[in-house]
C-alpha cells in the first residue's frame, strides 16, 4: 500500500491540529449555500457542482495552529505579524524559527508580477509540519479550493521526497489588520502519481448522448 507520511515537530499541534482529508465540513459558505437551497430548490444549486464537491473531498489540508495577525499600512510592501504562540522560543525553536517569515520583492515579484491585488512580499508560514511522499509520487501543494477566507491565497508546487511543509502566501489584503483564526485552512495538497501519459486532441464530428449534459 502507498503510505505518505506527515509529521510534526509539536505533539500539541499533532494532536489540536493535525493535518487532516479535506471535507465539505470544513467551509462555512457550504453550510450557508445549503440552507439557501432547502428554501429555494429551483435555483441552480452550486453545492452540488461535480467539479467543486469532488475536489471539497479529495486530499489533505493545513490548518493555522494559531491566531496569525497580519497588518499592511498600503505601501503594497511591508507588514507586520504576531502570534499568540512564539515558536522560536518554543520546542525545536532554533530548527523551526517564527511561524511567520517573508519572500522579499527581489525573490519574486521583481520577475514576475502577481498585480495590484497582492502583497509584492509573500509571507512564508514556518510549518512545524513534514512529509515523506512516496516514490514515484509528487504532492501537489496548493491554495486551498473555495476557502472562506478569502485574504490569502497559498503559492502552487510539486513536492517529492522529504520535505517540510512550509507555505507561501500570497497576501490580498493591502491595507489594514486582518487575523487568520487558528482552524482556518492554509494550503491543499493532493498526491498525483508520477507516471508518463499518452493524450491526444481531437476534433468532434458526430454528437454523443453523452455530450447534453449541465455545463
Amino acid at each position: 500500500m502507498t503510505q505518505l507520511t506527515f509529521s510534526c515537530f509539536l505533539e500539541k499541534v499533532k494532536d489540536t491540529y493535525p493535518i487532516e482529508k479535506i471535507s465539505v465540513n470544513h467551509f462555512k459558505w457550504l453550510e450557508k449555500a445549503n440552507n439557501y437551497y432547502k428554501d429555494n430548490p429551483q435555483s441552480p444549486q452550486t453545492n452540488k457542482c461535480p467539479g467543486i464537491s469532488s475536489i471539497l473531498q479529495t486530499g489533505w489540508i493545513q490548518r493555522a495552529y494559531q491566531d496569525i495577525t497580519i497588518t499592511t499600512n498600503g505601501d503594497g510592501t511591508n507588514f507586520e505579524w504576531r502570534t499568540p504562540y512564539d515558536q522560536k522560543r518554543g520546542k525545536f525553536g532554533e530548527l523551526l524559527d517564527d511561524y511567520v517569515s517573508f519572500h522579499d520583492y527581489s525573490q519574486l515579484e521583481k520577475f514576475r508580477s502577481s498585480g495590484d491585488h497582492c502583497l509584492n512580499t509573500v509571507i512564508k508560514i514556518q510549518s512545524p509540519w513534514h512529509v515523506s511522499v512516496p516514490k514515484n509520487y509528487y504532492l501537489l501543494s496548493t491554495a486551498v479550493p473555495y476557502n472562506d477566507d478569502n485574504s490569502f491565497s497559498a503559492a502552487t508546487g510539486l513536492l517529492k521526497g522529504d520535505r517540510y511543509l512550509n507555505i507561501q502566501l500570497f497576501w490580498h489584503k493591502l491595507k489594514g489588520t486582518h487575523t487568520i483564526k487558528a482552524g482556518t485552512p492554509l494550503c491543499y495538497y493532493l498526491l498525483i502519481e508520477r507516471k508518463k501519459m499518452n493524450y491526444k486532441i481531437k476534433l468532434i464530428k458526430k454528437i454523443k448522448e453523452t455530450y447534453y449534459h449541465v455545463k
